[in-house]
């Protein structure tokens, strides 16, 4: 057998239980080591603390069997400043000498860069990646690999914004493609995702665009993808690059406000009341800077509340059509970045929490009241993908399985299921109607994705 052919990487967990731990330079030394024991089946190596363990499994190796190795280390990635190219596609020479330097200095394994589209796409179908090309050339002599963030949205108005980079003006001066709140007021912080399908001003939908720009972007950097130095593509999906939508703009919301309901243009009034089929069928109207108990939705003795069967249709109707952009953005960028990892923003709305509306999340596009599980929105469009979720608060999921399937076709019927009930009595607990505080009842209908009506204490 040949020498490269003698051992597998994998990105998991070698099979074998460690029979023996040294410390090695570097993953060569600790697989020529291995390979001088002959119960030694694979090896799982920490590049940070140096530790070679080595692997034995239960049964006997064939002799033409490849070992397996891991390597065991956390990327660290150093975020960029947002305005590193300037709103007239400049490259700010004069801040990179600091920062290679910080990022040798940090031992940093690379850097994430936004690349945005109000700057890379001054006019339709006219793309400019120069300033993006000499950054990342430097990158790759270097030796800093590089995360991609394809930003669809604007830069500014946002916490830590420092710049003032708009969307490109050959959408910026369109009318009824922006997300509109209950009092008429327009966000163009990103398109509204009910204007995905709608034809623009040269004939293209924002999805459209958005296919476009990726095409561009892979014509210009289709040596780079193969990882080296680009290692990854963040695919933007709404406000601040998150999956959400923008229901707390700093220019009308301040914390712990529960934000507002982004439903209003007239490509959601028309989604929401086709899917009611009626005409006349409006979102619930709640502030911006509301506490829960200040709303009759959010209110838990109000009978048109959001555990009402209204409450629940609109609820289903918002998230559904929020996981059905991700798809839809997420779906064109796996089938022209076909061998790169990709990557998503779920944003991290933590006040209200312990509340049992979870009203901040919920305007945001997160149904994360008393039916649904924890997470369960992303989850279900990135948990069969070759992407990752950045949570903007916490850690990241990664996941480099094929793709199986985006879209679970029966997912909004199954969302407007009433929940099932649980015979409590049979299980020795007490059954109750409080649902004051429903992450704290253990008695589960089914491994669905709602909470019982009937609780149990």
């Amino acid at each position: 057998m040949a020498n490269a052919d003698r051992w597998r990487g994998v990105n998991g967990t070698c099979p074998g239980t460690a029979f023996k731990r040294q410390t090695a330079s570097n993953v060569e030394q600790c697989k020529r080591r291995c390979e001088a024991l002959p119960a030694c089946q694979g090896v799982s190596y920490d590049r940070q603390s140096q530790n070679c363990a080595f692997l034995a499994g239960p049964e006997a190796v064939a002799t033409e069997t490849p070992r397996c190795f891991n390597q065991h280390h956390v990327e660290v990635f150093v975020m960029m400043p947002l305005d590193l190219v300037s709103m007239d596609g400049q490259l700010q020479e004069d801040q990179l000498p600091a920062i290679w330097a910080a990022l040798a200095t940090s031992k940093a394994d690379g850097f994430m860069v936004d690349v945005w589209w109000g700057i890379t796409e001054p006019e339709p179908k006219k793309y400019n990646f120069a300033p993006y090309r000499r950054l990342i050339d430097e990158a790759k002599s270097r030796g800093f690999k590089v995360q991609i963030v394809s930003s669809f949205h604007q830069c500014g108005g946002n916490v830590g914004d420092a710049c003032n980079i708009p969307l490109p003006e050959f959408v910026r001066s369109l009318p009824d493609i922006w997300y509109k709140d209950a009092e008429g007021k327009e966000t163009k912080e990103y398109i509204s995702l009910f204007a995905d399908a709608v034809p623009l001003a040269d004939q293209r939908t924002p999805l459209k665009m958005y296919g476009d720009w990726f095409k561009a972007f892979r014509k210009e950097f289709k040596k780079e993808l193969k990882g080296e130095p680009i290692v990854e593509i963040m695919v933007g999906l709404g406000p601040c690059g998150e999956m959400r939508y923008p229901s707390y703009p700093l220019d009308r919301w301040s914390f712990p406000g529960i934000g507002a309901f982004q439903s209003f243009d007239v490509h959601a009034l028309k989604s929401l009341r086709t899917a009611a089929q009626n005409e006349t069928f409006m979102p619930p109207h709640v502030n911006y800077n509301d506490f829960p108990q200040d709303t009759s939705f959010f209110s838990l003795n109000h009978p048109s509340n959001y555990v009402s069967s209204t409450g629940h249709f609109f609820l289903d109707w918002y998230s559904a059509a929020l996981k059905q952009h991700g798809t839809d953005v997420i779906s064109i960028a796996q089938k022209i970045f076909k061998k790169v990892r990709l990557a998503a923003k779920i944003s991290g709305i933590h006040w209200w929490y312990q509340s049992p509306s979870h009203a901040a999340e919920v305007t945001a596009g997160r149904n994360n009241g008393p039916r649904i599980l924890q997470h369960q929105l992303p989850q279900r469009l990135f948990g069969d993908c070759s992407g990752a979720e950045e949570c903007r608060c916490g850690g990241a999921i990664r996941n480099n399985r094929r793709t199986r399937t985006l879209v679970q076709k029966n997912w909004f019927d199954k969302a407007k299921q009433p929940p099932k009930q649980r015979d409590c009595t049979s299980q020795g607990r007490t059954p109750c109607n409080d649902m004051t505080n429903p992450r704290t009842t253990k008695c589960w209908c089914t491994r669905r994705i709602y909470l019982p009506s009937l609780t149990c204490a």
